[in-house]
Parts: structure tokens; C-alpha cells; sequence
């Protein structure tokens, strides 16, 4: 959504590096802050090609 120029997001630093030149990333450094951070989605519902792929990039980026 940042890259078609819809929003902003807030993101871990370990899938920000893999972002495209065509958006701005800030370092945010000194933060107090923890995730504990989940995917959730419908246990018998379908997922498409697309919905699987990026569940496949957050288990590779973020587990």
C-alpha cells in the first residue's frame, strides 16, 4: 500500500530491508517498544496465491 501511494506503515526492521528503492524507510532507534505480532486468518477459509505467498515471506522474514 505505501509503494501505490496509499498510506504509511510501521514495520520490523528485518522486512523493511527488503523494500523497494521507490519508498522511504526512517530507522527508529532508542524505542521501548516490543511486538508480539500474530497472522490470523480463517482456519477453513481460502486463501489465494497471492495471501499464501505473503504468509510464506512473514514465516521466512519474521519467524
Amino acid at each position: 500500500m505505501v509503494a501505490s501511494k496509499v498510506g504509511i506503515t510501521l514495520l520490523p526492521e528485518s522486512t523493511s530491508n527488503d523494500l523497494t528503492s521507490d519508498v522511504k524507510t526512517i530507522p527508529i532507534t532508542e524505542s521501548l517498544m516490543e511486538w508480539n505480532l500474530a497472522f490470523v486468518w480463517k482456519k477453513d477459509a481460502y486463501l489465494s496465491q497471492t495471501n499464501k505467498k505473503f504468509i510464506s515471506f512473514a514465516k521466512n522474514k519474521l519467524v
